[in-house]
């Protein structure tokens, strides 16, 4: 899972109960973020990994997201993730991108 920020917000807490769900049915979690906050310690609670990228560029950040099944991104604000996962040989992994914010609605 990924997250722009791990701030408390309704889509935090829906993909929360998202994890939940999903660990019981077997699967691995582990949640990456852009900034830390303070759901931080939910997940910590339900053990689920998290790694926070911080200020890091984008380019910068090295996961082998090959080793996921799929990959869910929680925000708009994430975005800059998507452009990891759409080239070679990381594109066929299946990504589900879940927007909460108001800002696609408004045009």
């Amino acid at each position: 899972m990924v997250f722009a920020d791990l701030l408390v917000e309704p889509g935090q807490l829906l993909m929360v109960s998202v994890a939940v769900a999903l660990k019981e049915l077997g699967y691995a979690i582990q949640v990456y973020s852009l900034e830390d906050g303070s759901v931080h310690v939910v997940w910590r609670s339900i053990d689920i990994r998290i790694t926070i990228f911080g200020n890091n560029n984008i380019s910068d950040i090295a996961v082998n997201w090959l080793n996921y099944d799929s990959v869910l991104v929680s925000s708009l604000e994430a975005r800059d993730i998507i452009s990891c996962l759409v080239q070679e040989p990381v594109k066929s992994l299946p990504i589900i991108w879940i927007i909460h914010e108001k800002a696609l609605a408004i045009r």
